[in-house]
């Protein structure tokens, strides 16, 4: 008898994308199921993970689905502990995005997360080596950023470690911290303050 090969969990989410039509669909997780739609917006495909934009509580929000093994989301989603990862995320300040669930779709692990806009890192470090000048952006504001994302990881790592009784949460939160996986966010108005958010969470 030959033996069929299981579609890997990004196609499997692909093909239930293209079988609902729009039609709500369940993001599973301990806490129970919590219900969203797909959008028709195509998804950034990584090397581990792909972000599906979607519809969750009136709001874009962002799919993350992991598509290889043993995977930071895979792990995540396993984890016995996962209500008290999505309360220690929560209350990272914005230096993550909010994550609604820890989870699985169609038996994929996933998490379910705020949909973050702005431009990254990167681009504001290349503008500046191009002297675009810029009234919101300068040195001191990027070392304010960067401090920002570092003490918040710090603080997080430590938490995690503590939550799982070991000190191997470095790669377990996040294994790829570079300039453009950090997503620099406009404030709606002058009292609101630019911040800025950790993206490709969930990597490693």
């Amino acid at each position: 008898m030959t033996e069929i090969d299981e579609p890997d969990p990004l196609m499997r989410i692909l093909d239930l994308r293209a079988s609902l039509a729009g039609a709500p669909t369940e993001f599973v997780s301990e806490h129970g199921s919590l219900r969203f739609c797909f959008t028709d917006e195509e998804p950034r495909r990584g090397g581990v993970a792909a972000v599906f934009k979607v519809r969750y509580g009136g709001r874009d929000c962002a799919l993350k689905v992991g598509h290889r093994p043993g995977s930071t989301i895979e792990r995540l989603a396993q984890h016995s502990s996962s209500s008290e990862l999505q309360q220690i995320l929560r209350e990272c300040g914005g230096a993550v995005p909010l994550v609604y669930g820890i989870g699985s779709v169609a038996n994929a692990p996933a998490l379910l997360m705020t949909w973050e806009d702005g431009e990254s890192l990167a681009d504001c470090l290349q503008q500046l080596g191009n002297r675009k000048w810029r009234p919101d952006l300068d040195l001191a504001r990027l070392r304010r950023w960067i401090t920002a994302i570092i003490v918040a990881m710090e603080e997080l790592e430590r938490r995690v470690a503590e939550l799982r009784g070991d000190r191997t949460a470095r790669k377990f939160v996040h294994g790829d911290l570079k300039p453009s996986n950090v997503l620099i966010r406009k404030g709606k108005s002058m009292r609101e303050p630019t911040l800025a958010t950790l993206l490709d969470f969930g990597e490693s």
